[in-house]
């Protein structure tokens, strides 16, 4: 290049459209599909050129997390159990939205900025509900693993064929020849909000309980059916 060549003119990248384009990356190809040369190419550049914005990939990779959980919103109607309801759900919303995410989340010591204020959300709910603090950080661990659990068994199964029809399991089985059918029409989302529903149920009778303990008052227990 002559010194009257003109130099070749870069796009004007901000590091929040960076963040933006992988972000709509990630949707599209998962976070494992996400590299610099991808993101680069959308601005017709090269990987070099994001370096004066982002250390690495994974400095991106972890700033595309904390946007997907910027864009949960933490609910402040309703009672305890329909804000944390409410919570979980969204949270898992939006893990469905961007595959790898979840993952990421799981094999990263800590949490990023936007995953603490849900984390603090839910915490808060729990607190003003009655737990104390011991309980409070249980309970945010019991809903945490079931969804972590449940989400998990739902990616694992993303994309696989239910069968149309089911045949009988064998003889000797009829609990499981009443059941199988009727799992023919449940989605991810039936099973994601009965065992949510189910986990808080609980928790409410565990804070009655409490309650009723610091009254002076022995809880009943459940009669054998």
């Amino acid at each position: 290049m002559t010194p009257t060549e003109p130099r070749e003119r870069l796009p004007a990248l901000g590091l929040d459209e960076i963040v933006s384009v992988a972000l709509d990356l990630a949707r599209e190809l998962g976070l494992d599909g996400l590299t610099m040369r991808t993101v680069a190419g959308h601005f017709g550049t090269t990987p070099m050129a994001l370096y004066h914005h982002v250390r690495d990939k994974q400095t991106l990779v972890d700033l595309v997390v904390d946007a997907v959980l910027a864009q949960v919103r933490v609910p402040t109607q309703g009672s305890w159990e329909q804000r944390l309801r409410t919570l979980s759900l969204a949270v898992a919303d939006a893990l469905d939205r961007y595959p790898g995410v979840a993952a990421r989340l799981a094999d990263t010591p800590g949490l990023p900025p936007n995953g603490r204020r849900l984390m603090e959300a839910s915490l808060s709910f729990l607190l003003d509900a009655g737990f104390d603090e011991t309980e409070a950080g249980l309970a945010y661990a019991t809903v945490h693993t079931f969804m972590y659990g449940r989400f998990n068994v739902e990616a694992a199964m993303r994309g696989r064929r239910a069968p149309r029809s089911r045949a009988p399991v064998a003889a000797g089985f009829p609990a499981l020849d009443l059941v199988g059918p009727a799992q023919a029409n449940l989605h991810g989302r039936d099973f994601r909000e009965y065992g949510l529903d189910t986990v808080i149920s609980g928790l409410r009778n565990r804070l009655a309980e409490t309650r009723a303990r610091a009254a002076g008052v022995t809880p009943a227990s459940p009669s054998p059916s």
